[in-house]
């Protein structure tokens, strides 16, 4: 699930990863 939490930083909505 690291790109997926990748993706979602890159819309700037999380920074989980």
């Amino acid at each position: 699930q690291r790109v997926t939490s990748f993706a979602l930083a890159s819309t700037g909505g999380n920074t989980s990863d």
